[in-house]
């Protein structure tokens, strides 16, 4: 019995000494400003419900206002689309027969 009793005793301090580890690393989480905090990176929100057809008339557009030689910004005021994805779009269509069968 006096065996196990130093042992609980000794887990008792080991277990309250990570209590107050943990206490303490909350306290300075809670007095962190919020600017420090990791911000969530700014995204606009994904439309996931469009069809084919739709993704479809997007890059259509992009092409035709491409052609029309609208520049990157125009090209993304008009569709909502953002200038990566319109040059990722463009790159494509130079290289749609480029690939191997």
């Amino acid at each position: 019995l006096q065996k196990d009793l130093r042992k609980t005793l000794v887990l008792a301090e080991e277990v309250n000494a990570e209590k107050k580890r943990l206490e303490e690393k909350a306290e300075i989480l809670r007095l962190k400003p919020p600017e420090a905090k990791r911000a969530e990176p700014a995204s606009r929100p994904e439309v996931l419900d469009r069809s084919p057809l739709q993704d479809a008339d997007l890059i259509r557009q992009v092409y035709r206002l491409a052609d029309a030689e609208v520049d990157l910004d125009g090209i993304s005021k008009k569709t909502q689309l953002t200038q990566g994805e319109i040059q990722l779009i463009l790159n494509l269509r130079g290289n749609r027969f480029s690939t191997p069968n």
